[in-house]
């Protein structure tokens, strides 16, 4: 690979040990500058060396690709160490005063501490807009700052408008349950619906819902199946499952098709989703939809129940039953 000379200028300085060179050639890495391939493992390297002096960018960088799992595993104490670090420093920016706010808030790789995560979202606010349905969470539940059920809801509502993520999903999540608000089902309903037009995925997943429960709206298959798909579509695997139960039941529209909804299971299942996994399970136990593998069902169930799974446990109960085995 040819490099230009500004790079191995980089590449110099970083080897050299200067912390802000070592910096540029871990973000390079990461995002995969030099020719388009990222490579995590040689990112984490140079950012670390670079962390290690101090660096406050680096240190920013680090937490959050522990805390997020970004090309590695999960670490919530190494990105809350980091976190905590880069925090130190005059020069942290609000993307990292955010993530260290998620952690004390959340109790990621330290104690839960949520009424100090306060000031630091409120720092973060300036230029995050995410760190808005954080701040909504401590007003409603009285947080670093008095309860304030106005105040969370207008967070909600600039976090909606500003168009940020899961944002939608989260404030009609408060009505449908009637957290800290009237329990509205109607209302839950229209802010599903306005996140759902507007795109966002956590929001065609809840719309679904919605028609496919009958939440604030009547029941309508159709209409489920139609939002699932969409949230499905772009890899969302609560979406994937409950499409792929609305195919194994069928009615209120929806033809009953048992390959259609392996189908939509074994996406699921490939993310981990254990409800998919459970149900994909009993399909190759009695070949409903994909061809019968009896050791391979009764393998998944065993891991569905495992990783606790409820519908799997009293699965196997019943399997253990008919063959006159013990359970507990």
């Amino acid at each position: 690979m040819a490099f230009e000379p500004e790079e191995l200028e980089m590449m110099r300085k970083a080897d050299a040990g200067d912390a802000e060179a070592q910096f540029m050639l871990g973000f390079y890495y990461q995002f995969g500058i030099f020719d388009g391939c990222p490579d995590d493992s040689k990112a984490l390297k140079w950012y670390r060396k670079s962390a290690e002096q101090g660096n406050t960018k680096a240190q920013e960088r680090l937490g959050d690709i522990y805390l997020r799992g970004d090309g590695i595993k999960r670490d919530f104490e190494e990105a809350y160490k980091w976190l905590w670090r880069a925090v130190q420093h005059p020069d942290c920016d609000d993307y990292g005063y955010m993530e260290y706010g998620s952690c004390l808030l959340y109790g990621f790789g330290c104690a839960k501490d949520p009424d100090k995560a306060f000031p630091y979202l409120c720092k973060a606010v300036r230029s995050q807009k995410d760190a808005l349905t954080l701040i909504a969470e401590c007003y409603m539940n009285g947080y670093g700052t008095p309860k304030n059920v106005k105040k969370a809801c207008e967070c909600y509502e600039k976090a909606i408008s500003e168009g940020v993520v899961g944002s939608w999903n989260a404030y009609a999540y408060w009505y449908s349950e009637g957290i800290g608000v009237r329990k509205d089902l109607a209302k839950a309903f229209a802010i599903h619906k306005a996140g759902a037009e507007a795109g966002d995925v956590q929001s065609l997943y809840g719309l679904g819902l919605c028609y496919h429960k009958g939440w604030g709206t009547e029941i309508n298959y159709r209409e489920a199946a139609k939002w699932y798909r969409k949230a499905a579509e772009q890899g969302f695997a609560l979406a994937q499952c409950n499409l792929g139960c609305l195919y194994e039941t069928g009615g209120y529209g929806i033809q009953k098709n048992a390959k259609t909804a392996a189908g939509w299971f074994k996406k699921a299942h490939a993310q981990g989703e254990g409800l998919a996994t459970c149900k994909l399970a009993l399909m190759y136990i009695t070949g409903n939809g994909v061809p019968k593998n009896a050791e391979l069902g009764l393998n998944m169930l065993f891991e569905a129940s495992s990783a606790g799974v409820p519908e799997a446990t009293q699965a196997i109960s019943l399997i253990l039953e008919d063959l006159g085995l013990p359970h507990s």
